[in-house]
């Protein structure tokens, strides 16, 4: 691979951030729309459609999307991407209704006829590829209400009675194990998360904090003791404070730094946390007070995250950042503790999405203040490696170093990735999502140890309600147990000998195996290759296919790990029929998940 060519940005993609902060959401627009081009190229490929036919729906897709959610101010910048230089739909832009049917806007763009499209294709084709494909835009307030009543659905079934029989079943085998002589299989848990606020200074439309918060429930600095002591003495190593922006909840932040136990604090924060410089100053200077006075043997770091959807580049006639690039905000943070503070660590973090245009201005702006990169070949590199490159199977990079001088001194910076960059609510005209991800349905049926690049199970997620719940992206598919009813002691007591969890992260292909028994369609209701995440939430949203999948390990596992004292104690029937009888007469309807 050619490193210097990376720090070459196309004029195309720097052309979208010369305009105000109301551009901030045209590179997600493009993606969401390349999305949409590779997956009708996909069917062309396959044989499912005509080249003339993929086309048609390109033009008419993109152009209605353009109407819809791009608008007319940044519509002919939009248009003019080279991603969309084969359709040329700036040609029928001007004439474009929203409103017109699908044959009205099929016979435009043949009337119009720009060389690339043969006017002998069949409307009739191109109405039923259409239906196939796509829903009609006008439905998107009722799409949008309908996901939102179902998430409240979804929510209450934490506390339904199928799940609470669950929660029953794994707490008898934690009061088996403290009398049991032998040894039954135990999870490891490595990290805490606190999720103190939902409250952010973003407008990302790929936000995932969209869970509704019904408990009247407030995380004390009692209940934050309590959460730290018990995770520490359980063993974990990691706390990480996040949200939502944490550094808007600075005091709940700055009393975990001071009381927390573990080896490794982390602050998650996407630098838009104050309204100038003296007040970023002060809220570091706070944190490096309360890091202080709980310094032995503890390492702490802020993790900035570099996503582009919040970390947009806003450039002067000079090629330099204007002085409201929201990336202005991130070198002001990075100065301050290079400068200020080095013994509190800085790391990175970035979806993977093709954003090597955020290092380039990133890099350069530090330059400007004399903090320059040691490498910034190899630092393009490591960057194209963790945001840019098409994910393989298996665990490619991960985490890379910066190496930063800094008056006289070198400084490391950590690189970390999340691997799944889920678009939520941009797309109202197909039922599909394109994520991205490298594993089929199939794959994931094959997976022993879960794959941490996108399962990161060994977390616990603790919500600003109470509700406990494992982290990365299973966060939200079903809660541990809630701060508002019981100890974090007991909640990880529950979590670290349910076998679903073992199971989640030592042979997860059996996991979906079982469930594909039962529910035969799950994979037609998923992308073609799924990420972790949406197959965990369509598996585990229903608490009866949770109860069923925990029986069944248990059951399986009767031999190895689950004396039939237990069993006999848990009441569970070793028919397997019986277990599918039983789910069968509670589980929820498969609608609820459209």
């Amino acid at each position: 691979m050619n490193k210097v060519v990376l720090k070459d940005i196309s004029s195309d993609h720097l052309k979208m951030y010369q305009k105000d902060v109301e551009n901030r959401f045209i590179e997600q627009c493009l993606d969401h729309c390349g999305g949409m081009i590779n997956y009708l190229r996909r069917h062309e490929k396959e044989g499912k459609i005509g080249s003339n036919i993929s086309r048609i729906l390109q033009t008419i897709y993109i152009l209605d999307y353009t109407k819809k959610f791009v608008g007319p101010k940044r519509s002919y910048d939009f248009l003019s991407s080279e991603i969309f230089s084969s359709l040329k739909p700036k040609v029928f832009y001007d004439y474009w209704d929203f409103e017109e049917d699908l044959k009205n806007k099929f016979e435009k763009i043949i009337s119009k006829n720009p060389n690339y499209i043969v006017t002998s294709v069949d409307f009739e084709d191109i109405k039923q590829n259409w239906k196939n494909l796509s829903l009609d835009i006008k439905e998107k307030d009722e799409i949008i209400k309908k996901i939102e009543k179902d998430m409240v659905f979804q929510y209450h079934q934490i506390g339904s009675d199928v799940d609470r029989e669950r929660r029953n079943l794994v707490r008898k085998i934690v009061k088996f194990e403290k009398t049991y002589n032998g040894s039954i299989t135990e999870v490891k848990l490595g990290a805490l998360i606190f999720a103190f606020t939902k409250k952010c200074r973003n407008k990302c439309r790929h936000c995932m904090i969209r869970k509704p918060n019904f408990e009247p429930f407030v995380l004390t600095k009692e209940k934050i003791k309590e959460v730290l002591d018990a995770s520490y003495d359980y063993g974990i190593i990691a706390c990480d404070c996040s949200g939502g922006e944490p550094l808007l909840e600075i005091d709940s932040v700055l009393f975990t730094i001071e009381n927390a136990k573990m080896s490794q604090i982390f602050v998650t924060s996407s630098s838009n946390v104050a309204a100038n410089r003296d007040q970023l100053e002060e809220i570091i200077k706070r944190i490096w007070g309360a890091y202080i006075k709980n310094k032995d043997d503890h390492r702490i770091a802020i993790q900035i995250s570099l996503d582009k959807f919040h970390q947009e580049v806003i450039r002067k006639n000079d090629d330099t950042l204007r002085e409201n690039s929201p990336l202005i905000k991130v070198v002001d943070l990075i100065e301050i503790l290079f400068k200020k503070y080095p013994d509190i660590k800085v790391n990175f973090f970035s979806l993977r999405s093709k954003n090597e245009y955020i290092l380039k201005y990133l890099l350069k702006e530090l330059e400007r203040r004399d903090i320059k990169i040691v490498d910034d070949e190899e630092a393009f590199w490591f960057w194209h490696e963790l945001t840019s490159k098409i994910p393989e199977k298996g665990m490619d990079i991960l985490q890379a170093v910066l190496r930063f001088e800094v008056d006289g001194r070198e400084i490391d910076a950590y690189c970390g990735v999340q691997s799944v960059s889920e678009l939520v609510y941009t797309n109202a005209l197909c039922p599909w999502e394109y994520l991205g991800s490298p594993y089929s349905f199939d794959d994931f049926k094959e997976m022993k140890e879960a794959d941490r690049l996108w399962m990161e199970s060994d977390m616990l997620f603790t919500e600003v309600d109470g509700n406990v719940f494992l982290g990365g992206h299973l966060e939200g598919a079903w809660s541990l147990g809630c701060l508002a009813e019981e100890s974090m002691e007991r909640i990880i007591d529950s979590a670290r000998f349910d076998p679903l969890i073992y199971y989640i992260n030592h042979n997860f292909g059996q996991i979906v195996r079982w469930a594909e028994e039962l529910e035969p369609n799950i994979r037609y209701e998923l992308h073609p290759y799924p990420t972790g995440m949406s197959i965990m939430h369509r598996l585990f949203g229903d608490p009866a296919m949770r109860l069923y999948l925990t029986k069944r390990i248990i059951l399986e596992e009767s031999d190895k790990s689950y004396p039939v004292d237990l069993i006999e104690t848990l009441g569970i029937s070793s028919k397997i029929d019986d277990l599918k009888n039983e789910y069968n007469s509670k589980k929820l309807s498969r609608n609820r998940y459209y």
